[in-house]
C-alpha cells in the first residue's frame, strides 16, 4: 500500500508544471519592453515561467560588469549589441535590428528637416562611439569622415549613458544614436539617419546559463 501510494504521489507531481522564475534586467538604455511584447504574445506557452523586473544602473563605468554578471541577480537583458567586449563575456540571441539616427539639439537648424544625410554634416561638430568597439559604429564614422569632409568628430565612449546624452544637448553637438533612444533626452529631437547600416539587438545571457534559462529562450526561438 505505501509503495503504492507513494507511486501515485510521484506521478501527480510529475504531471504538475514546475514554475521558473526569471530575473530580467531593466534600465533606461536597455528597457525590457521588447521582451514583454514577446511575453504577452506567447502567452499559455510561458505558463510555467514567473518574471521579476530588477532594475540596474547602466552608467558606462559600471555596465561591463553587470553583462559579465549574468546569471546571478540577473538572467536576461535586452539590449543593443554590437560589442566586442559584450560578446567575449555573455551570449546573445538576436531579436531584430535597431536603426542609426542622429540627436540634435532643439535649437540646432537640422532639427527642422525628416531625415539627415551625411552630406548634411558637413561643416558640424558630430559625436560617435570611439572606434574599434562596434563594427557598424566604425563603419558609419568612416562614410561620415568620407561624405562629410569638414565635419568635426567627437569621441562618445564605448559604451553610452545619459550622461553622454546630456553633454550633446549642453556642448550644442549632434550625437549618432539608435531609434530605440529617441524619447530618452526631452532637449534633443531625434531624426533617421539616411545609412544602410544597422544594429543588432536582442537578449544577452549568461555564458553558462542556468536550465531554467535555456528553457525560456528555446520557447521565444522556437
Amino acid at each position: 500500500y505505501i509503495i503504492d501510494y507513494s507511486n501515485s504521489v510521484l506521478d501527480r507531481l510529475r504531471s504538475e508544471k514546475q514554475t521558473y522564475l526569471i530575473n530580467i534586467g531593466t534600465s533606461i538604455l536597455c528597457p525590457c519592453k521588447p521582451l514583454m511584447d514577446i511575453w504577452s504574445n506567447l502567452g499559455n506557452k510561458l505558463s510555467n515561467f514567473k518574471i521579476k523586473i530588477i532594475p540596474f544602473d547602466d552608467d558606462n563605468k559600471s555596465i561591463l560588469n553587470t553583462i559579465e554578471g549574468l546569471g546571478n541577480n540577473i538572467d536576461l537583458i535586452v539590449s543593443s549589441c554590437d560589442s566586442k567586449s559584450w560578446l567575449n563575456i555573455c551570449n546573445f540571441h538576436k531579436l531584430g535590428d535597431y536603426h542609426f539616427c542622429i540627436a540634435i539639439p532643439k535649437k540646432h537648424y537640422l532639427s527642422k528637416r525628416e531625415i539627415i544625410h551625411l552630406s548634411d554634416l558637413k561643416g558640424q561638430t558630430v559625436m560617435i562611439m570611439k572606434e574599434g568597439e562596434s563594427k557598424s559604429n566604425t563603419l558609419l564614422r568612416n562614410d561620415i569622415e568620407k561624405f562629410a569632409l569638414s565635419s568635426q568628430i567627437i569621441d562618445a565612449p564605448y559604451f553610452y549613458d545619459l550622461e553622454t546624452f546630456n553633454k550633446a544637448e549642453e556642448n550644442g553637438t549632434l550625437l549618432i544614436t539608435l531609434d530605440c533612444w529617441k524619447d530618452l533626452h526631452p532637449s534633443l529631437v531625434t531624426l533617421p539617419l539616411d545609412t544602410k547600416y544597422k544594429i543588432p539587438y536582442g537578449i544577452l545571457y549568461s555564458k553558462n546559463p542556468k536550465k531554467e534559462v535555456l528553457e525560456f529562450l528555446k520557447l521565444i526561438k522556437d
